[in-house]
């Protein structure tokens, strides 16, 4: 079979490549087997080894993610980056009535240009913008692309560049914990959601429970699950999908105390510690 040369146009944007983060680059063919990191280009890549290099993109996409580098800096923006919680209502309107609109926001169609597009820009201004963040993993699964079109990073990096800009934001991990949930990462999930749980500094949250306790039991960890189900309705959630699929495991249990009153004293206790000061 003759072979041919394959290039990715754009390896460095690719969601499997980013080359921009590994030093020297990557060279796509069989040498990179041996370690070689030279360009990104597929160099004489017949249609045999196609499947190969795919595979091994994939397995490399892990440990390419893990590079800070791979998701950008969200500390360095033209203007701002600012905290979303703590923005004036000036700063709010100057990006929001542009890059947030109601169209954007119900994901119909962009204003500047593309939905993600806008949605990227809202959310270098403001790297930890819940509403921006939740419409743009949204946005990844109905368009069926990570990233989506216009967005530059993916889904993933967007809230990897939440999480480092303000990590004690519990929004942003409760947020990023449902997408995974939503795409099948039930143990990504439940990682990301308890963090989201310990560091709550308010009420306790009904939707965190609701989706902590489906996580839980996706792993069929079903007393944590029935635990969370009992937080949650305790809280007032008022969807039955999670006591449905409970009784269905039949593993769903009424309640035999309250058990409301113990979440709210551990997020006073969690308000307590971030308001302490360091010594």
């Amino acid at each position: 079979m003759k072979e041919s040369l394959w290039t990715l146009s754009d390896p460095c944007r690719s969601m499997w490549a980013r080359a921009d983060s590994l030093k020297g680059g990557i060279i796509l063919s069989i040498s990179i087997l041996n370690g070689s990191h030279r360009s990104c280009h597929v160099q004489r890549l017949g249609r045999r080894y196609l499947l190969l290099t795919v595979l091994f993109l994939k397995s490399l996409s892990g440990a390419v993610a893990a590079d800070p580098n791979f998701c950008g800096d969200p500390f360095s923006n033209h203007f701002g980056p600012f905290d979303y919680r703590t923005a004036t209502a000036k700063q709010r309107r100057a990006v929001e009535s542009v890059h947030y609109t109601a169209e954007i926001q119900r994901m119909l169609s962009g204003n500047t240009t593309s939905v993600g597009g806008d949605l990227a820009y809202t959310l270098r201004v403001f790297p930890n913008h819940h509403g921006a963040l939740k419409t743009m993993a949204d946005w990844s699964i109905r368009s069926k692309s990570n990233p989506a079109a216009g967005a530059r990073y993916t889904v993933e990096c967007w809230f990897d560049r939440g999480l480092r800009f303000r990590p004690d934001d519990s929004m942003v991990k409760m947020l990023f914990g449902i997408y995974q949930l939503q795409i099948g990462k039930a143990g990504e999930a439940v990682a990301q959601l308890e963090a989201a749980r310990k560091g709550e500094v308010g009420p306790p949250d009904a939707n965190l429970h609701y989706n902590l306790g489906l996580a839980y039991l996706k792993l069929g960890r079903f007393s944590e699950a029935l635990e969370n189900a009992h937080l949650a309705y305790g809280l007032g959630f008022p969807l039955p999908g999670l006591k449905n699929q409970l009784v269905r495991a039949g593993k769903w249990r009424e309640p035999t105390r309250q058990p409301v009153g113990a979440a709210i004293e551990e997020s006073e206790a969690n308000k307590t510690d971030a308001t302490k000061p360091v010594e």
